[in-house]
């Protein structure tokens, strides 16, 4: 897996700019950061799932 820095060096060597380089850059490490809090709170059984019911309410 690429490193967080290399990816925002591979980026801005493409000519991105700069919010555009950071916000790929942000989304990119918030992905995997969400995966990692997932994967662990499955581990200790602590996720679940929500309803389709309780994500579109009413």
């Amino acid at each position: 897996m690429i490193r967080f820095t290399q990816f925002l060096d591979k980026k801005r060597s493409e000519g991105k700019k700069y919010y555009v380089y950071m916000t790929a850059g942000m989304t990119k490490f918030l992905r995997i950061y969400y995966g990692k809090v997932r994967d662990c709170l499955k581990e200790k059984g602590l996720w679940e799932q929500p309803l389709s019911e309780e994500v579109n309410p009413g």
